[in-house]
Parts: structure tokens; sequence; C-alpha cells
């Protein structure tokens, strides 16, 4: 299923808890949707994940820079990715 950028802000304007997004989006710059996100959306409180199947060196430094928590890789261990997120959302 393919959402557009302006579905992604409506639905984050329902102030989740954590916001896990894909750092390859298909028909969108995640970064900008980022971005958006923290300029129109939620605030600094909200954490967002950025998820990838395709890590690369340096490559969190500009998802942290527009705004994510953190930057993941798909294979990560899920018990440590729960703590993160329990961390996470009691500290915001």
């Amino acid at each position: 299923m393919s959402v557009g950028a302006s579905e992604l802000l409506d639905g984050a304007r329902r102030r989740p808890d954590v916001i896990l997004m894909d750092a390859n989006l298909q028909d969108l710059d995640s970064l900008a949707v980022c971005r958006a996100l923290r300029q129109n959306a939620v605030s600094w409180h909200t954490p967002i994940f950025m998820i990838t199947s395709t890590p690369r060196p340096n490559s969190s430094d500009p998802a942290l820079e527009a705004g994510a928590w953190d930057y993941l890789s798909l294979v990560l261990n899920g018990e440590e990715l729960a703590l993160k997120l329990d961390a996470f959302t009691r500290s915001s």
C-alpha cells in the first residue's frame, strides 16, 4: 500500500506515541517526510525511528539531522527495539 505525504502528516497529527518509518520510501523522500513531520505534525518529544534494509556507513547522519531519534537496520534485535521504544516513549 502506498501512502502519500499528506496522509502521513494527517496520521501523525493523531499524536502517536512513536513513529516507525521506512528510510527507503518508494514514492517519497524519507528525509523530507521526516522534516515535514517535525515541522508540521509531531513535536520533538515524539520518537521517530527510521528503519532501513540497506545500512551504509554514516547513513544515519542525514536522518538524525532531519529529526529522527534513531536509524536502525532491519536486521535488529526485537527485544532491543522493544526496550528502546519503551525507554523513548517514557521519556517523551
